[in-house]
């Protein structure tokens, strides 16, 4: 951190972004991006989610190193106990992928959040590639009478759920999973 310390704003963040991207951006995209993290929440905003994650991250260490000059980085911990009404869900639900999480998530979000804004098709159905990339991590717990989930993301995917405290998703489509 010491080392970084000691390059200019710009330099420091192409520094950063060059080790982690080297082998997936080019130079130039690199560059770009080292002007654009000192003002933009490129881990928001940029449009290949699947690095959105490794650019929080790259902001989080230059706002370590440069107390803050860049945008504040924030993320979200999501904790959700999903109930289950019998026994083939419980056993459905011994162990999850992102792509169910996301959308027991999304259940909860009205029309206008993000997550259904641009993934509406692939909340109903089918693949779900880009879950892998929304949901930065994820914990899960198998009880007795469901599973208790904690997951990482991004405010700008998970957000509307600081309104939620409890609702009913039918994300799983045989069974009926209750939320709190």
């Amino acid at each position: 951190m010491l080392a970084l310390r000691d390059l200019e704003l710009g330099d420091a963040a192409s520094t950063v972004l060059g080790y982690k991207f080297r082998n997936r951006l080019s130079k130039g995209q690199i560059q770009d991006m080292s002007h654009d993290l000192a003002t933009q929440r490129l881990w928001e905003e940029y449009q290949d989610i699947g690095i959105q994650k490794s650019l929080y991250d790259c902001t989080l260490l230059l706002n370590k190193a440069y107390l803050l000059k860049f945008p504040r980085t924030d993320a979200m911990q999501c904790e959700l106990e999903v109930l289950v009404e019998n026994e083939p869900a419980r056993c459905a639900f011994q162990k999850i992928d992102k792509a169910l999480i996301i959308r027991i998530l999304a259940d909860s979000m009205g029309d206008n959040a993000v997550l259904r804004r641009l993934f509406d098709d692939q909340l109903k159905q089918g693949p779900f590639t880009e879950s892998e990339d929304i949901a930065w991590s994820f914990r899960q717990v198998v009880g007795d009478t469901g599973t208790r989930l904690t997951v990482i993301s991004s405010c700008y995917w998970l957000k509307p759920l600081n309104e939620i405290s409890e609702y009913t998703s039918y994300a799983y489509q045989h069974y009926t999973i209750e939320t709190f």
